[in-house]
């Protein structure tokens, strides 16, 4: 571990911003903790993912970085591996500067977890038709979010579901 952590600084002399070496030193420990579990992290325009070796599935963990409108693949390439999105995480996008969410139409995406947009600035989201199911809280915090559309061909949900009716109701500034 002390020798990544040596390498890794040798290395960053090149990075600028004292930032980019913290982040760096992240990944790294992560890294090195997941090597045990067999999973790995990536980062790709500000989202980060944990990848899953033993089935070449990603997910969308924390990714404050993250900000306006993002668009969710099919998969991501990792060291000449396709990593399927299967699941956009708890507080996936917690704090960031998300505007929209929409996915891939190929999107095998079946869950998104609790709090995954709490404190973002996310205002509108496209369910995939692979959404199967989204947790409790999956939208607590979610403030500014007033428009949910859903895939048409999507077999679980609609625009009509009754699934965020508490949470609609529970803003008092969507009630005017």
């Amino acid at each position: 571990f002390t020798d990544s952590i040596s390498n890794l600084i040798k290395r960053s002399v090149a990075i600028s911003p004292f930032s980019d070496l913290i982040r760096h030193l992240k990944i790294q420990l992560m890294n090195d903790k997941a090597e045990e579990e067999e999973e790995e992290f990536a980062i790709f325009n500000n989202i980060n993912y944990k990848l899953h070796h033993e089935n070449f599935t990603a997910e969308i963990i924390e990714s404050p970085k993250a900000k306006d409108g993002i668009f969710i693949k099919k998969f991501i390439n990792f060291e000449n591996n396709e990593y399927i999105i299967t699941k956009v995480g708890d507080k996936a996008f917690q704090n960031s500067c998300i505007k929209s969410l929409s996915f891939d139409h190929e999107s095998k995406v079946t869950s998104i977890g609790n709090y995954a947009f709490k404190n973002s600035k996310i205002q509108n989201i496209y369910f995939p038709a692979s959404l199967e199911k989204v947790c409790d809280y999956w939208c607590g915090g979610a403030d500014e979010l007033v428009q949910i559309n859903v895939d048409p061909n999507n077999s679980f949900f609609s625009t009509e579901d009754k699934i965020w009716e508490g949470w609609w109701e529970d803003s008092e500034r969507r009630q005017k």
